[in-house]
């Protein structure tokens, strides 16, 4: 935000003078009075003179347009462009015959305009605003063909029970992998790499352990193997010597006595 101070013989004429140095219509400033003209001792040793304050309010969509043709007049490529803005988001798209050339490869040139842009545009916007710069429908493109990319790789690591690492990708694009394949029932994603080197990696379900689903298998497999509570009763030397002294025993009532009127042979 830029700020002048000004000053003149009364408040209007010390505005017209900021304004001026400014070189911005007066609707674009906000203007803070800080002493109005009055007479001095007596009249006899002049005016003091009226002196304000103008900070100029700059319309961050409009900052970020002339930002943006500036760039487009420097590298001579012609290219016209649409600005759709809303309260937290703007939306611009580069619309040409010869519109790759902010593309760049694997959409890069775009990723630095984009940034560039959304750093103008913050300067001067009061909270923060969501910039989004395409070119020729890139993006809208871009996902599309990573999308059937996902689907075609996931098939792929389900086939051939092997995982199957994509390119290295920026977090836009490594996202878009994620989100198309998050419901997929045969195959699960991870990124691995650092740095630019970054990238994402399908694994089949049925030949790698999902670690999402890690933990409900370890439970389900201790629950499967956990031991009977009643356990087989192991009775000692003593304790059937004891059964045995408690059982009844045969006495000699008990045995069959010979008749004494039983003839016995001699």
């Amino acid at each position: 935000m830029r700020k002048v101070l000004a000053e003149g013989r009364t408040v209007e004429e010390a505005i017209e003078a900021g304004l001026k140095e400014l070189g911005v219509p007066r609707e674009q400033v906000r203007i803070r009075i800080l002493e109005k003209p009055a007479r001095r001792i007596l009249g006899w040793f002049g005016r003091r003179q009226a002196r304000v304050e103008l900070e100029w309010l700059a319309d961050p969509v409009d900052e970020a347009k002339r930002f943006l043709l500036d760039v487009i007049r420097c590298i001579g490529v012609p290219a016209e462009l649409e600005v759709y803005a809303d309260e937290d988001r703007l939306r611009m798209q580069l619309v040409g015959e010869q519109v790759g050339v902010y593309i760049g490869r694997r959409g890069e040139t775009l990723d630095a305009l984009q940034h560039l842009v959304s750093l103008v545009a913050n300067r001067y916007a009061e909270q923060y605003l969501n910039v989004e710069l395409d070119a020729g429908d890139y993006r809208r493109r871009r996902e599309e063909a990573l999308k059937n990319l996902a689907r075609r790789l996931a098939e792929k690591a389900v086939r051939t029970a092997r995982p199957v690492s994509l390119e290295p990708m920026n977090a836009r694009e490594r996202r878009v992998i994620h989100m198309s394949l998050r419901e997929h029932r045969d195959v699960y994603t991870e990124s691995r790499g650092e740095g630019s080197r970054r990238h994402v990696v399908i694994y089949p379900r049925q030949s790698f352990s999902d670690p999402r689903s890690a933990q409900s298998s370890v439970s389900q497999n201790r629950s499967l193997r956990q031991p009977s509570l009643q356990r087989p009763s192991h009775r000692t030397t003593s304790q059937k010597r004891g059964d045995a002294q408690r059982r009844p025993h045969a006495t000699s009532s008990s045995l069959p006595t010979a008749d004494p009127h039983e003839r016995q042979d001699g």
